[in-house]
This record gives structure tokens, C-alpha cells and sequence, in this order.
């Protein structure tokens, strides 16, 4: 059924007032923002230098809270930063409702301030993936050291990844795949490489339904792999428990707890990933990981290798 003109410029204004409360919730949420706007609202102009050194944010985790608060803040003729017209209103916004949650708001329990000071910045780093947000030579470096461990694996162990479990290869040289035969050594490489390409795509295609962009940053690809890091080091570790602890069962129950420690931290540092790049909150970002790991831990369950 066709809309009158009223109704559609009702339905109209009703997403516009949604998008911009959306928008004003997404700011109030990231401390990096409120502070953006907090201190161009205080001074009223200031230069990209004086922003990274008052706030001691990197250069990367200050471009990327910048792109994303066009419309907040424009650069004047002298290329410093200030507050636009909406901008001044959410700084209001910011100021009145800062004193009122520091009013209303108790001091958190030990527990919590423990968790928030340690815990959360090594499970959810953002902060350290931001640092490859439009920096793309650091995030080429960093991914060496998954490089060197996919490299690592394959000529010198029997694990694989399969999405994001492991699988190992036992009295096997050459591997069949339809006509080809590949030898353990190449297959290993392509199935932990394919495993990369499955969880980014995943990401991407979940992520679409929920609603965010496709990214073609290359920073998003090249820290997808950054990710993997901590998983890819168990073969490593498992290597160095069997020589120090040998083969009893105890070794086995150490060697599998650090297995699904490595896994938990490679876990946060894809909800940090998805976080940023595809602009969801870290709850939204969790669900699109946990529901990555659940079909990794059914097709491992049912003996199934993709």
C-alpha cells in the first residue's frame, strides 16, 4: 500500500530521529569520542598534534575516532578541529550528563575494578588493534609473527586449523584432495590459511544481516590474522609441554587447558576486531564470534574438516 505524503514524511523524520539517537548513543559509549569532543569543546579549536598529545591516543586510534565523527567536528581553514553546530549541542549534552552520572553513580567493587583494569584490556584490546587503523605498514608487521607460526606448523608438527579448533594429521605424508595429492607440509598451509579465509568471510557475511557495512580495509584483514596469534602458538606450546612433562595424562589435561585459553584470548581479540571495523557494540561483535566458535566446536564434534 502507497504512503500519503504526510505519512511518508512522518516515517522519514522517525528514521532520521532514530539514526540521530543512535548516532548520539554510539558517542556517549566510546570514552575516545567524549574525550574528542570534551576537549575541542573546551578550547574551541585544536590541532590534530595537541589532540593526540592531551588525549595520548596513537595516531591510528585518533584517525579512526575522527572519521567517524564527521558531521560532530569539521577541520577550519587552518586545519584545526572544532565543533560543528550538532557538535556544540551533543558537548552540552556530554557535560550535563557527566555530572549526573558522577551524582548518581556509586563507586564500582573491587572485583569489577580489577577486572575493568587488567582483565578486559588483554581479553578486548582495542585499544592495541586501533593502533593498526589506517596503518597499514604496522599492520603488515605485526602479521609476520602468525606467518612465522603458520610456517612453524607445518614443517615442524601435525596440527591444522579448522576454523578456529585444531585437527592433526597422524602417519600422513601426501594428502588426497579430489585428483590432487598434496604433501602434508602444503596442505597444512592451505588449510590454516583457508580457515582465515572462512573466519573473515563469516564475519563479513553475519555481520551484513546485522546490519554493518562491508569493509575493504585492509588493516580489518591483515588484523583478523594478528587474531589468530594466540591460537596458532598452542602447537608450539604443545611441542615444549610433551619435552618438559612427557606424554602422561597430566601434560595431556595441561596442554588442553592452554589450548582453550589460547582459543578464549583469540575469541576477544575477534570481538575487538569486529568492534571496530564493523562499528558494533562489543555485546553484538561477541555474538558474531561465539556464533563462529559454536559451528567450529559442532564440526570438530561430528569428526567434520572443512
Amino acid at each position: 500500500m502507497d504512503m500519503s505524503p504526510r505519512r511518508r514524511k512522518k516515517a522519514i523524520s522517525s528514521d532520521q530521529e532514530e539514526s540521530n539517537v543512535e548516532k548520539l548513543y554510539s558517542i556517549l559509549g566510546n570514552p575516545h569520542k567524549r574525550k574528542i569532543i570534551a576537549l575541542i569543546g573546551r578550547k574551541g579549536q585544536v590541532s590534530f598534534t595537541e589532540l593526540r598529545r592531551s588525549l595520548k591516543m596513537s595516531v591510528g586510534n585518533l584517525y579512526y575516532n575522527l572519521d567517524h565523527l564527521r558531521g560532530i567536528i569539521y577541520q577550519d581553514e587552518n586545519r584545526k578541529y572544532a565543533l560543528t553546530e550538532e557538535g556544540q549541542k551533543i558537548y552540552k549534552v556530554l557535560i550535563e550528563e557527566s555530572r549526573r552520572l558522577n551524582y548518581i553513580l556509586r563507586e564500582k567493587n573491587p572485583v569489577y575494578r580489577f577486572y575493568h583494569r587488567y582483565i578486559d584490556p588483554l581479553l578486548l584490546p582495542e585499544n592495541f588493534f586501533l593502533n593498526f587503523y589506517n596503518n597499514l605498514k604496522l599492520a603488515l608487521l605485526s602479521s609476520i609473527l602468525p606467518l612465522i607460526l603458520i610456517i612453524y606448523m607445518a614443517f615442524m608438527t601435525n596440527f591444522h586449523l579448522d576454523i578456529l579448533e585444531y585437527s592433526e594429521l597422524t602417519n600422513v605424508e601426501t594428502i588426497k584432495i579430489w585428483i590432487f595429492s598434496i604433501d602434508k607440509t602444503s596442505f597444512i598451509i592451505i588449510k590454516n590459511f583457508f580457515s582465515w579465509v572462512i573466519i573473515v568471510l563469516f564475519i563479513d557475511i553475519v555481520s551484513l544481516i546485522m546490519g554493518s557495512d562491508l569493509t575493504s580495509r585492509p588493516e580489518y584483514f591483515l588484523s583478523s590474522l594478528v587474531a589468530l596469534a594466540p591460537l596458532l602458538i598452542f602447537p608450539l606450546t604443545h611441542q615444549i609441554i610433551l619435552m618438559v612433562m612427557g606424554g602422561n595424562m597430566f601434560s595431556v589435561f595441561v596442554s588442553a587447558l592452554i589450548y582453550r585459553l589460547l582459543q578464549v584470548f583469540t575469541l576477544g581479540f575477534l570481538t575487538a576486531i569486529i568492534a571496530i571495523y564493523k562499528e558494533m557494540s562489543k555485546d553484538r561483535a561477541f555474538i558474531i564470534v561465539f556464533l563462529l566458535f559454536y559451528i567450529s566446536y559442532t564440526l570438530k564434534f561430528l569428526g567434520v574438516s572443512i
